[in-house]
């Protein structure tokens, strides 16, 4: 029997430096450094996992989160099915910047799933943002709450796979 493939892109925002690539890397490579390596306009990386009776080929749009990105980025948005939007639990200027990123999400992009991931989960001694924090912006946006670590990879492949399923109920 053959099995139906879909194609969704996947967009990764939030400031620099909240752990978006590491995400990223470790999801689709299961790669972790600890070096910070700045994206520059944007990455692309490429899973495909099976659901149901469904391959699903996400295409994950990393970008770069420098406010000198900022005219370059909303060409990144275009046809997205989702999103991934991203602070640092040890920075709370980033839990603060969110309202930014989810209007740049809104502006150009359709009504699209989106889940709001907490990264640094693995560094709990310095964090800034505390978990009902981050729950109840979720909860104020409508979307889907996860705190991960792209270190030891903890509920990294939970969130990814939990968006992917929220697009395919919104394409079907």
């Amino acid at each position: 029997m053959e099995r139906d493939t879909y194609i969704f892109k996947v967009i990764v925002v939030g400031d620099a430096s909240v752990g978006k690539t590491s995400l990223t890397l470790r999801y689709t490579q299961d790669y972790f450094s600890e070096n910070y390596i700045v994206t520059i306009g944007v990455n692309f990386l490429k899973k495909t996992i099976q659901m149901d009776n469904m391959d699903i080929v996400l295409d994950i749009w990393d970008t770069g989160g420098q406010e000198r990105f900022a005219y370059i980025r909303a060409s990144y948005f275009k046809g997205a099915a989702g999103a991934i939007i991203c602070y640092d639990i040890t920075n709370k200027k980033s839990f603060d910047d969110l309202p930014k990123w989810l209007n740049e999400v809104d502006k150009y992009c359709e009504t699209v799933p989106m889940v709001l991931v907490g990264t640094k989960k693995d560094l709990e001694d310095q964090r800034q943002v505390s978990v009902e924090e981050g729950k109840a912006f979720a909860e104020a946006y409508g979307m889907k709450f996860f705190e991960t670590s792209a270190k030891t990879g903890e509920n990294v492949e939970e969130m990814f796979n939990t968006l992917a399923k929220m697009m395919v109920e919104s394409y079907l």
